[in-house]
């Protein structure tokens, strides 16, 4: 099983090595992962501390993809 320092309920992020994404694709990307882990946070399924740091990795994922292109 994904051992994830997030908890198992926030979302994990895709791989876009092959087709990298335009800029509209990646933010609806980040948009759906958003809402996936809002959704997570206000079930109780993901406690603050990790969703916060769900976020800090999203943020770092996405300046990663932006940088590949």
């Amino acid at each position: 099983m994904l051992d994830s320092p997030y908890g198992m309920q926030l979302p994990i992020f895709p791989a876009c090595d092959i087709d990298k994404p335009t800029e509209d694709r990646l933010e609806r990307i980040i948009e759906r992962l958003m809402d996936r882990a809002d959704n997570a946070l206000l079930s109780g399924k993901a406690t603050q501390v990790q969703y916060d740091a769900w976020i800090k990795a999203l943020n770092d994922w996405a300046k990663g993809v932006k940088l590949a292109r």
